[in-house]
């Protein structure tokens, strides 16, 4: 999914202005419902990410396709809009309003990728495993950008073995433009808890 920094301020901001309250699920929800896609939907996003975790020679492992989830998307679209809008490459939210997670649940700090992920309506937290990987690059081309990126996370060995760990079913991934022009990207991996 691709968020357009600069057409999703002021109607945020209008949101927060008019003292609107946040629906029951993340804030990314408050975010507008069109949002200006380019050519990589979710769909085609999986597949390219499934094709590199199976083919490429660097990070080596995957055993089995991922599938898409639309809560750990959501996590994703609220953290690369975040890193996007302060151009600055975090695990950790701005604990300002564009960290939705910590205005919504008053967190007092910003949120962590297991925050954003418990509160999203993922499954059962704790029991959960989960990861995030980000990035950013400046690749003007959606399919590069994705494709860089992942090749990134494959050069190094702690994003490699979070690429490939065989724990996680899930995955989520947004990228959002900075008015630096790049994109920040982020992606949640997870697995609901096992059933006893």
């Amino acid at each position: 999914m691709y968020l357009d920094i600069k057409k999703l301020i002021l109607p945020i901001a209008l949101l927060a202005i008019s003292g609107c309250t946040q629906p029951q699920q993340l804030g990314v929800n408050a975010f507008p419902s069109k949002l200006n896609r380019k050519s990589l939907n979710s769909s085609s996003m999986l597949s390219i990410i499934n094709n590199f975790r199976a083919t490429n020679k660097i990070c080596r492992g995957a055993t089995r396709p991922l599938i898409w989830d639309k809560n750990l998307e959501n996590v994703a679209i609220e953290h690369s809009m975040d890193m996007a809008v302060h151009q600055k490459l975090t695990h950790i939210g701005s604990n300002t309003n564009f960290d939705a997670t910590a205005m919504k649940f008053k967190l007092n700090h910003g949120s962590s990728a297991v925050e954003r992920v418990a509160y999203s309506g993922y499954h059962t937290y704790p029991k959960m495993p989960m990861a995030e990987n980000i990035t950013s690059n400046s690749s003007k081309d959606e399919k590069e950008s994705l494709l860089r990126a992942l090749k990134a996370f494959a050069s190094d060995a702690p994003h490699c073995k979070i690429l490939i760990d065989p724990r996680y079913s899930d995955i989520g991934a947004a990228y959002a433009v900075g008015k630096d022009g790049k994109k920040y990207w982020t992606f949640d991996f997870a697995a609901p808890p096992k059933t006893q």
